[in-house]
């Protein structure tokens, strides 16, 4: 028997595509991992979508890996048993993060990525309407809910209000981001610090 779409379900719909779609500090977070020596790969956050940046301390300079696709990875790291600092990583199957090159020692090694939120749950969050960003994502599960139900002028107005906040959190979120596309979020004391930045051959 069919049962009418809840407004959860909907949002969560809305809030899966938004994420899938808007590339935001709203989703930015951070963790490290510490190499093993003569080991390449190494298990991504359960919540990764795509990488922001990656990078770890050597002596007083902070160096960020060039982040590359499979085919390139085989074209400017043929050799799997070389082993020296890391210049680049890929990602492989969507779980782990590959090293090229192979660590020669331990590295602290630090990873800015866009997560993919948790779906909210009933009853458990009270805070939600306190941006444009969460006010997109209620404009929108009232237009697939509205959609759902055949409710077809409240769903136009919906979609209208959706929009709308969707291209003013955009407009923040490029503002806030202005001039820094892949900025890694650091504590401050490195700020100052010199950064290597890897450049490949013909990249």
């Amino acid at each position: 028997m069919w049962q009418p779409p809840t407004f959860d379900w909907s949002l969560n719909q809305v809030h899966r595509a938004l994420q899938i779609e808007v590339d935001s500090w709203y989703q930015a977070k951070s963790s490290a991992f510490s190499t093993v020596v003569g080991t390449k790969s190494y298990a991504l956050p359960s919540d990764w979508r795509k990488p922001i940046a990656v990078w770890y301390l050597s002596g007083e300079t902070r160096t960020m890996l060039k982040h590359i696709d499979r085919i390139l990875h085989i074209v400017y790291f043929p050799d799997d048993t070389e082993q020296s600092e890391p210049e680049a990583y890929h990602i492989h199957g969507g779980a782990s993060m590959v090293l090229d090159k192979t660590p020669s020692k331990v590295l602290t090694m630090n990873r800015e990525y866009y997560a993919l939120l948790p779906d909210y749950v009933a009853g458990t969050d009270s805070d939600l309407i306190s941006t444009d960003f969460e006010l997109g994502l209620i404009f929108g599960a009232c237009y697939l809910l509205s959609i759902q139900l055949g409710i077809w002028d409240s769903a136009q107005r919906f979609k209208q209000l959706h929009d709308e906040r969707k291209m003013e959190f955009l407009k923040q979120h490029r503002a806030h981001d202005e001039g820094a596309p892949d900025r890694p979020i650091v504590p401050a004391a490195l700020g100052l610090m010199p950064v290597k930045r890897v450049i490949l051959p013909g990249s």
